[in-house]
């Protein structure tokens, strides 16, 4: 439940770069908080400021490094990891589709026994980032957009909509299409597990 996106660009970007960024996009970040803005236009702007002309490589080493603390020193909720178990046990492909950056949020999925993991994509060009979000912010219908393509596009190509029941989890209103989507929604608040109600 935690924010994993704030930390990883501050760590990444530095005190400076990252208050100053913060800073000018405050009103536009803020807007969109409270429904009054693009949520995703303002997450863009604000990382085109912050990583734009950086090097791919010092992202995904960054990217790395960061998934390794967050396993090393994060109290992931006992719930959560219980309910994870409870589905490997059963057989289910854990897919994890997030916001966060992939490159930190696939290795972190990948430790916690996900069969595969989408996360918000930074688009590069001649080995430099931008910033902009390459396929858009993976939030929203974004989300049932990366779980339909993986469905469709599955190695063996056994699963299909028609051929598997979907557990799905959310924490905030950036699930809501996901949970729409799958047989058994959950929301995830406060450290516990409950049945979403449509």
């Amino acid at each position: 439940e935690r924010d994993t996106l704030a930390p990883f660009l501050l760590k990444f970007a530095g005190t400076t770069r990252f208050l100053t960024s913060a800073l000018r996009h405050a009103p536009a970040m803020f807007s969109a908080a409270i429904g009054a803005g693009n949520r995703d236009e303002a997450k863009e702007k604000f990382l085109v400021s912050l990583l734009g002309g950086r090097p791919e490589g010092e992202l995904v080493s960054a990217g790395i490094e960061y998934a390794a603390l967050v396993l090393r020193e994060e109290k992931f909720n006992a719930d959560v990891i219980e309910r994870l178990a409870w589905h490997r046990a059963e057989g289910h492909e854990i897919v994890v589709i997030s916001a966060s950056l992939d490159v930190y949020i696939q290795a972190i999925a990948a430790a916690l026994g996900a069969a595969k993991a989408f996360g918000t994509e930074i688009e590069v060009e001649s080995g430099a980032l931008t910033g902009r979000l390459r396929g858009g912010n993976v939030r929203a219908a974004n989300k049932v957009k990366r779980l339909e393509g993986w469905l469709d596009h599955s190695l063996d190509h056994s699963l299909s909509r028609e051929g598997c029941e979907i557990w799905a989890y959310g924490d905030s209103s950036g699930d809501d299409e996901l949970l729409e989507r799958s047989d058994h929604p959950h929301r995830v608040k406060n450290g516990q597990i409950k049945a979403a109600t449509r």
